[in-house]
């Protein structure tokens, strides 16, 4: 025993001295399929290319089109439906967290503070000639047990005047489910039975309408409630936590239809939406089929790989994902937006929680308020206009580098790229000129700008001491 001990001891003493052994960052690495994922958004790019009209055939790399035999039918312009990007409605979905405390102290740790007059006034005074900074003063950020974050979809189209050819930017009514995760609709459907059936075990106030038949087998909900009954019931603890994909699904059909209506692509349009597993499922499709708007169903509306693009792939019938170069909200859009309701939450900071014209992101069903008053005039259509076309660009960047990654705008999240070379894509906006910058910048909310004026005209009184004696 004792000698196998001392061999141990020798052992690790030549391992640990001896052999000098050095300390090795763990190489985080993702499992094989880049290539399998680079070949196909290749694929992907330019099919869209062809139906946008971009490229030809003939303008095919060998590795698309070995020229051995005809054109692939799912590069045969003759044999693919057109698209134009002022025929496209773009959708996708965005979160932001909730914030409790003053803007910007969730990703800040410290921030410029002034001293002010220890009589009480409010007046700026120097530290060195008295003033005083107190705790109420200092910045606050409430950390909470359970993070809330307000989950919208978005959707944005520039349209084109059939008579005037004048094109136009557009946005679509906000789709908000907040607190819930997009579930496919057979788990909804299972999930909603499951609470019927759970209330038809209790008793009490639920008594008398439990096990009363209504329709083919016993609903305590709609015995109770009539005709309302899926409203009452979605807003259970059971089902408040999911969301009907064919929810979001007509939302954003519907929608679309809406914002095309009196445009060139009136009967025509498509919709664009990137890689969302729920959507893409052979249940979800089958449905779609059955779903129509003029004359068309949701499925032939939907922009998908045509005529058998990527076949034998997990890419085959659906975009390619981990691609936000080929969405325009993905682009700028959301995080303008984002930017815009943080700027009017800092504006209206200093007005209370129930002050109708108070912007604030404390609560998802404050937030959503928040957005949705933003959205109405943010972004402006040349800001929708300006990403939408730049697809296009991304579309001919990827196609250059052979589905790889492209530089210049930073991704984020998930979807970061551990090699700094490949860390970026996209293209950058049009430089504009200052006098656009500041119209932009400058845009605000009537009622924000009403509230920071009053704010402003207090802190410019409290400073001159006119607040404090009553001067005017």
């Amino acid at each position: 025993m004792e000698a196998q001990i001392l061999t141990n001891f020798i052992i690790r003493y030549a391992l640990k001295f001896l052999l000098e052994p050095q300390t090795l960052a763990v190489n985080r690495i993702r499992q094989q399929g880049k290539a399998a994922w680079k070949t196909a958004r290749f694929r992907w790019v330019a099919h869209l290319l062809i139906r946008l009209g971009e490229i030809k055939p003939e303008d095919l790399p060998v590795e698309l089109w070995d020229r051995a035999g005809p054109v692939p039918d799912c590069f045969d312009p003759e044999k693919l439906p057109k698209i134009s990007p002022e025929q496209i409605v773009w959708w996708d979905e965005t979160h932001k967290k909730c914030h409790i405390g003053d803007p910007g102290t969730d990703t800040i740790s410290e921030r410029v503070g002034f001293a002010r007059n220890p009589d009480g006034s409010g007046r700026l005074l120097p530290l060195a000639e008295g003033g005083i900074i107190t705790e109420e003063d200092r910045p606050c950020h409430l950390i909470v047990k359970y993070e809330q974050e307000l989950r919208i979809a978005l959707g944005v189209a520039v349209v084109k005047d059939p008579v005037t050819g004048k094109i136009e930017g557009k946005k679509c009514p906000i789709f908000e489910y907040s607190g819930a995760l997009i579930k496919s609709h057979q788990t909804y459907m299972q999930l909603r039975q499951n609470e019927i059936n759970r209330v038809n075990g209790l008793k009490g106030q639920w008594l008398r309408y439990i096990n009363k038949p209504v329709g083919e087998s016993p609903n305590p909900y709609k015995a109770r409630y009539g005709d309302r009954w899926e409203e009452e019931i979605v807003k259970t603890t059971a089902m408040k936590n999911v969301c009907d994909i064919r929810s979001l699904v007509t939302h954003i059909f519907e929608e679309s239809a809406n914002v095309m209506k009196g445009t060139k692509h009136e009967n025509d349009f498509v919709v664009y939406h990137d890689a969302l597993n729920t959507m893409y499922a052979e249940e979800n499709k089958d449905w779609m089929k059955t779903q129509m708007i003029n004359g068309r169903s949701y499925h032939d509306i939907w922009v998908l790989p045509e005529n058998d693009l990527n076949a034998g792939t997990n890419y085959h019938g659906r975009p390619v994902g981990n691609t936000p170069e080929l969405m325009p909200l993905d682009q700028s859009l959301n995080q303008d937006v984002h930017l815009c309701a943080l700027r009017h939450v800092t504006y209206t900071r200093g007005l209370p929680r129930t002050d109708p014209r108070c912007f604030s992101i404390d609560t998802p069903k404050q937030a959503f308020r928040t957005y949705s008053r933003v959205w109405q005039e943010w972004p402006p259509s040349n800001r929708i206009i300006e990403d939408v076309y730049r697809v296009v660009q991304s579309l001919k960047a990827i196609y250059e580098k052979k589905g790889g990654v492209i530089a210049k705008v930073p991704r984020s999240g998930h979807r970061a790229i551990v090699n700094k070379e490949l860390r970026c894509w996209g293209g950058r906006r049009v430089r504009r000129t200052d006098e656009e910058i500041l119209a932009d910048q400058r845009w605000t909310h009537p009622e924000a700008k009403a509230a920071g004026m009053e704010t402003a005209n207090f802190q410019y009184d409290l400073h001159h001491g006119l607040a404090a004696n009553g001067d005017t």
